[in-house]
């Protein structure tokens, strides 16, 4: 008759983690991002219904916000991308939210749809989907190969 198998398991520990030459781990870590109360946040744009960015040759206003301002979770833009005279321009516009103080972005991608207006696009979803700063860059290509970019700034509560 065979004889049962037994697995015999013994606590194994390191010999750097009872090091007495060793610091002692902080007893509170802090990580080194913190979420900021974006009602101290000095680097965020005001949101204002019809806000214009500019970058070196085109500006973009946000026309429309859903919600607004900007909060966590998915929004709805339309903008309006313009020439340095006003005037809608018709363009790729690619979408990059992204947190500076995380290094990352959002990993649900934009769409933006042309509409009916020259220079009016509609793009969703924005997915903020934590709480901080994010920068939203809009990059911006013109028919004739032109190529610009606006960020906007936002900083959105838990």
């Amino acid at each position: 008759m065979a004889r049962p198998t037994r697995v015999l398991w013994f606590p194994v520990t390191l010999a750097l983690a009872c090091d007495p030459g060793m610091d002692p781990p902080d007893e509170d870590p802090v990580d080194e991002v913190e979420v900021r109360d974006c009602s101290t946040e000095t680097r965020a744009d005001t949101y204002v219904l019809g806000m214009r960015k500019s970058g070196a040759s085109l500006g973009v206003s946000i026309i429309e916000a859903t919600p607004a301002p900007p909060s966590r979770g998915d929004n709805l833009w339309r903008v309006r991308v313009q020439g340095a005279d006003g005037t809608g321009q018709a363009a790729t516009v690619e979408v990059d939210p992204f947190m500076p103080d995380h290094n990352h972005g959002s990993s649900i991608r934009a769409h933006v749809t042309a509409d009916e207006v020259v220079g009016e696009y509609r793009i969703e979803p924005v997915n903020l989907f934590m709480p901080g700063l994010w920068e939203i860059t809009l990059d911006l290509t013109l028919e004739d190969g032109t190529a610009d970019a606006v960020v906007f700034r936002f900083c959105v509560d838990p």
